[in-house]
Order: structure tokens, then sequence, then C-alpha cells
């Protein structure tokens, strides 16, 4: 079974949720607009506004043996082949997954015994986690302004 993560489906998930965040807020705000008077127009267009608009770019958080290290632009999860591949963002600063990257042919760097993927929603709270165990990194590609690393794991646990 393959997961695919990209921004089109985050973008329509966010969008619907948006959506219903609107449908929500004017059922909410009619009931209260009836014993008070109605917001002017700039409060209300920058509540409507805010809810539709996603939290940015930073949809999935990565984690190396529990702590976070950077926010990630893609993840793909085949779990038949036991392989997690992560996009990087173009200009991502220097972090765990460089250290990483940095200590693969010395011997006597640790290896990190899991690593982590957070989804996260449009305020940036968790709602789906990918915990994988034993790591080790078996393929890095860079084209252009991204980073692409194939991750082999032993077990993949999904909460």
């Amino acid at each position: 079974m393959s997961h695919q993560f990209g921004r089109a489906g985050r973008l329509s998930a966010l969008l619907a949720a948006g959506v219903l965040s609107v449908g929500l807020l004017s059922v909410g705000s009619a009931s209260i607009a009836s014993a008070s008077t109605p917001p002017p127009a700039p409060a209300a267009e920058a509540v409507s506004s805010s809810v539709l608009q996603p939290a940015g770019v930073q949809n999935f958080a990565f984690s190396v043996n529990g702590n976070f290290v950077e926010y990630l632009r893609e993840i793909t999860v085949d779990e038949g082949a036991h392989q997690l591949r992560i996009m990087r963002y173009a200009n991502a600063p220097h972090s765990g997954i460089d250290s990483w990257l940095a200590s693969q042919n010395d011997p006597r760097e640790p290896r990190p015994y899991s690593v982590g993927v957070n989804v996260l929603d449009y305020m940036g709270w968790t709602v789906k986690k990918y915990g994988f165990t034993s790591p080790v990194i078996t393929k890095v590609e860079t084209g252009g302004s991204t980073q692409v690393l194939t991750i082999t794991y032993d077990r993949l646990t999904i909460s």
C-alpha cells in the first residue's frame, strides 16, 4: 500500500475544512447578531479570510529520535518496500537531517533509532503520526531547488 501526500490533496482538504468552518461561523454568528449589532464589514472579512487560509507550507513535521528537526514539503510511504521518501523545502535551514546525512559514512556517529512524520492541520495541530524504526538513508536526490531522501525502515507505526 502506498500513501501520497501532496499539496493538491492538502489544499482540497483545507478548503473543505475552511468552507465547513465558515458555515459553522455563520450559523453561530446569526444567533449572536440578532442580540447585538452586526460587526463592521472589515472585521467580518478578516474572520472569513483567516479561516480559509492554510497555516502556510508547514504541513509535515519531521522528527529524529523524538525531536523535531524541520518541516517537509511532501512525503510518500511505501509500506510494502519499507521505504519513506521525504521532499525537503528548497531553502530549509540546517537541521538534524543535514547532521544525519553528514554522519552516514562515519561509523563513530550514533545512528537514529527512530524518525517520525506528524501530519499537521491548518492550525499546526497533529492529525496523524507516522513512526519509523531503524531508519537508514539509502538514496539522496538533489535536483533544482529540492532534495528528496529515500529512507528504509524496519517497522511503521501509525497513530
